[in-house]
């Protein structure tokens, strides 16, 4: 730490520092575009990344940015989430208050 705080004193102090002290702020480059490039804002990601030498074989037959899953998929998704919601009511239908929470009766206080 004491080496960068001398390094950058000297460096402030040095000849190099005089001459770049002299110049005026309006020659300093100013960049062209101010903010976020939008560069290939309406390419289709569909055809393959800008660049490279993969492509996708058949793009108008197959979507590869947001493909299709199909009708296994959702109904796994479906039945999955009629499971997790229907295991839950099980502590309604008793008499009793089964609320033992996400960790069980081991809960961290």
């Amino acid at each position: 730490m004491v080496l960068t705080t001398l390094g950058r004193a000297a460096a402030r102090a040095g000849p190099l520092a005089r001459v770049a002290a002299q110049t005026p702020p309006s020659a300093l480059e100013v960049p062209s575009s101010i903010g976020a490039v939008r560069s290939f804002a309406d390419y289709d990601w569909n055809m393959g990344v800008p660049g490279s030498r993969i492509r996708n074989p058949d793009p108008q037959g197959y979507n590869d940015v947001a493909p299709g899953m199909g009708f296994k998929w959702w109904a796994l998704m479906l039945t999955s989430g009629a499971c997790f919601v229907w295991g839950n009511t099980y502590d309604l239908s008793r008499g009793v208050n089964i609320a033992i929470g996400l960790f069980g009766p081991n809960a961290p206080m």
